[in-house]
């Protein structure tokens, strides 16, 4: 996953995919105009196929209720920025569990660790004269 990605890219790279799949010309995409004008009987099942090619692209699920948005982004500039907000979220959460699963990982490396100078400790103890068995 690209750790920074821009508007413009993003903006591209969506409009890409679109004009493949939709059939529509991507600088009309890049337009700026609306999607219902671009893409013909643009309905509900239009917006989860374009929502699907961009989670498809990038990896990972959109959710577009987690936005202030109302309803599906209505061009290329707010599916852009919806989409960024959402991968800023999703790249967060990742760098979240990846610091988690490195900070259990040292906690369990430095439990060995007081676990091995214990049990050399008890060695040594062990080990003093007059206390052998």
């Amino acid at each position: 996953m690209k750790p920074d990605l821009t508007l413009d890219e993003v903006k591209s790279q969506i409009a890409a995919l679109v004009s493949e799949y939709m059939g529509v010309d991507q600088a009309l995409i890049l337009s700026g105009k609306k999607f219902d004008t671009l893409i013909e009987n643009f309905d509900s099942l239009a917006m989860v196929e374009v929502q699907l090619l961009v989670e498809k692209h990038y990896g990972f699920d959109l959710d577009f209720e987690d936005t202030s948005m109302d309803a599906f982004p209505a061009d290329i500039d707010e599916l852009a920025e919806a989409f960024l907000l959402q991968y800023q979220k999703h790249r967060q959460k990742i760098e979240l569990k990846k610091a988690k699963s490195q900070a259990a990982e040292l906690q369990k490396t430095e439990a060995q660790e007081t676990e091995l100078q214990n049990t050399e400790a008890q060695e040594a103890e062990l080990q003093k004269p007059g206390l052998a068995q």
